[in-house]
């Protein structure tokens, strides 16, 4: 469990010091760029230069995004947005590395009821 909250803190603390107004808002900017890229480029602060998204962020991804946005974003005194290259792969690369991590934890389980019923029905077949 501990390799999940490793990999999700980043998210968090990324999260904690953004913006929530201007944040939902870049969110609903990043829906528009996934679901037709050649009309709405991705958010991007004053002055920078235009990037895309392409292959790194899917429309599944925005639901969670907004979810944890919602959780941890701060209702006054957030500097931070999710308005540059950077700062999207911060949070898709988090959100990447958790659900990596509750996969492996998803596959250790597995394999420990595997091993606790082949170990049970080797014993049911030896009695």
């Amino acid at each position: 469990m501990s390799a999940i909250f490793d990999a999700y803190k980043p998210l968090r603390n990324y999260l904690r010091q953004c913006a929530l107004d201007t944040t939902l808002v870049d969110v609903w900017q990043l829906s528009l760029h996934v679901s037709n890229p050649d009309v709405m480029p991705a958010p991007r602060q004053a002055g920078a230069r235009p990037y895309s998204l392409n292959g790194q962020l899917y429309s599944w991804d925005l639901p969670v995004i907004a979810r944890e946005v919602l959780l941890h974003a701060q209702k006054r005194g957030g500097t931070k947005r999710l308005n540059s290259q950077v700062a999207i792969g911060t949070v898709i690369n988090s959100l990447r590395n958790t659900g990596n991590e509750g996969s492996k934890l998803r596959l250790i389980e597995q394999d420990d009821i595997r091993v606790s019923i082949c170990g049970q029905a080797a014993r049911h077949d030896s009695a």
